[in-house]
């Protein structure tokens, strides 16, 4: 099982980090797009969602580029209803780096079985990709010497890659806040409602999710 995908100079890798870690690491600089999820809609490569959300057609995605390593359950308990995933971005072996190349496969052999002496990938970066019924999100820090706009733009270009290439996921979520003011969401939230995210093979789900009004 993989839990990683390369694109560019970067592997992006599903790994847990907090504030101290960061620290550590160096990673003082922001890292965030609050509308990542128009990053890829304005491509025009996102496929027919059939009214479901963005957040559903990424989880497969990510899925599928990760061998399904998302670390995520089968259901969460998010506030916003909807699912985060961790990343920790790493600069790879800069004497395989192509220019020209958007997205580049994992290797797949063992650069020390072959005799060619390189760096270790280097963390440069971490954050939390949050997609909701609203949308999608990377919220982190990076080191000074590490480019946002480039680490988006791989980001992006890895899940458009191949934009129908995607992982049978069902995710479900349920929003604690929802029953503190059911109120203020669509459709009304009752007692074991959950939102659903995710592709079963033929169609996307979450549809009918609940969102705030």
């Amino acid at each position: 099982m993989d839990d990683g995908f390369t694109s560019g100079r970067f592997r992006f890798r599903v790994e847990w980090s907090d504030w101290e870690s960061d620290k550590a690491r160096g990673f003082h600089e922001e890292l965030e797009d609050d509308a990542f999820d128009l990053r890829l809609a304005r491509t025009g490569k996102i496929p027919d969602l059939g009214g479901a959300p963005i957040a559903s057609w990424l989880l497969a995605r990510f899925a599928r580029l990760t061998d399904d390593g998302l670390g995520l359950a089968g259901v969460e308990h998010n506030d916003g209803g909807g699912y985060v995933i961790e990343f920790v971005v790493y600069r790879i072996y800069s004497e395989w780096e192509d220019p020209q190349a958007t997205f580049v496969q994992p290797l797949l052999f063992d650069v020390a079985e072959l005799g060619v002496d390189v760096e270790p990938e280097k963390p440069v970066a971490s954050f939390q990709f949050q997609a909701t019924m609203e949308g999608a999100v990377v919220l982190g820090q990076r080191a000074h010497d590490c480019p946002a706009e480039e680490v988006l733009e791989a980001l992006a270009a890895a899940l458009l890659a191949a934009p129908t290439e995607l992982l049978r996921r069902q995710l479900a979520v349920k929003d604690p806040e929802w029953k503190c003011d059911p109120e203020m969401y669509c459709p009304r939230p009752v007692k074991g409602s959950r939102n659903w995210y995710g592709w079963d093979g033929s169609e996307f789900l979450g549809k009918f999710n609940i969102r705030e009004r």
